[in-house]
Parts: structure tokens; C-alpha cells; sequence
């Protein structure tokens, strides 16, 4: 412990936001996000996120959510969770 943290400092839980992975302290605007309708009674699957990373989780589910209703949800989102994105992006060149 150094001379400049105090015991209240060590015993207050510090929250991080899974989608930045910066801290959310008391002056940071936050959101919950969930827990899922299964397991609602649970706050194992709730996560606190600032208010801006959350409008951009919500903006990237939503694109995400568009790509599988248009038929590419293994190609372009499955086996890259899985497998990462380099092996399925390919060059295209055009014949002049």
C-alpha cells in the first residue's frame, strides 16, 4: 500500500467496463446492462458499463443482429469469434 491510498480506497470495490476496460468511477455516467431474461434473479450476468460504451455495445449488436437476418451470421460473425477474422479475409483485385 503506498502512503496516498487510504483503507476506504482499498475496500471500495473499483468497477471496470468490460467494453473499454477503463475504470467507472463516481463521476462517470453508467449503465447496467442485463442480466438476460433467463436469469433474471442473478446479478452474475448484469455488467456496468459507461454510458457512452453502452450506446456502442447497443450499435454493435444492433449491426450484428442485421447481419444475421441477412443470412451471414456463421461466415461473419461465428467463426470469427472462434477463429479470429485473418483467415477468412481475402484480397479482392480487379483485372484492369
Amino acid at each position: 500500500m503506498t502512503d496516498t491510498t487510504t483503507a476506504s480506497q482499498l475496500t471500495t470495490k473499483q468497477q471496470v467496463c468490460p467494453w473499454c476496460g477503463t475504470e467507472i468511477d463516481s463521476d462517470s455516467s453508467s449503465v447496467t446492462v442485463g442480466p438476460p431474461p433467463f436469469d433474471r434473479g442473478s446479478t452474475t450476468h448484469a455488467w456496468t458499463l459507461h454510458a457512452d460504451c453502452a450506446d456502442e455495445w447497443e450499435a454493435t449488436i444492433s449491426r450484428l443482429h442485421e447481419l444475421s437476418n441477412r443470412g451471414a451470421r456463421k461466415t461473419l460473425i461465428e467463426y470469427p469469434i472462434e477463429h479470429g477474422p485473418e483467415s477468412l479475409r481475402e484480397s479482392c483485385t480487379t483485372n484492369k
